[in-house]
């Protein structure tokens, strides 16, 4: 993670924290000010959120490709235990255990994913907040 982006997820967490704390004092320039800045960081912070959705779609598209390569070399090999080929059960079981590392290389990846959208979320749901805010005020 880059410096620069660091900095906006501590400046994120700095608004809503802030919106949090003064949320009912707020008068409708305020709230429409912290509602832009938290904006701008969102949109700042769209690449990486779009990098860490797209390494889990490359994990996970790699930790298929490689079970299946590792589930067809054992389909083709003989099992010592029996002398015949690998079933399909024992074939996949063996490509399970072969990758194991692409394995955890993707719930890694799924695990940032799922982290970022969960920002993102939290983040809309609190802009959604703040606008239903500035029309309670102006009413």
């Amino acid at each position: 993670m880059s410096k620069e982006t660091k900095h906006k997820l501590l400046e994120l967490i700095s608004i809503i924290e802030e919106y949090e704390k003064y949320r009912l004092t707020f008068d409708t320039k305020e709230l429409i000010d912290i509602r832009e800045r938290l904006s701008l960081c969102l949109f700042y912070l769209s690449d990486f959120i779009s990098e860490k959705i797209a390494a889990y779609d490359a994990a996970d598209y790699n930790r298929k490709r490689e079970y299946a390569a590792s589930e067809e070399k054992y389909r083709a090999e003989i099992d010592p235990t029996t002398d015949k080929k690998y079933t399909q059960g024992a074939a996949s079981n063996r490509a399970r255990v072969d990758n194991k590392e692409a394995d955890n290389l993707c719930s890694d990846a799924r695990r940032q994913k799922e982290k970022v959208n969960v920002i993102v979320s939290s983040s809309y749901q609190v802009l959604h907040a703040i606008a239903a805010r500035i029309n309670h005020i102006e009413k």
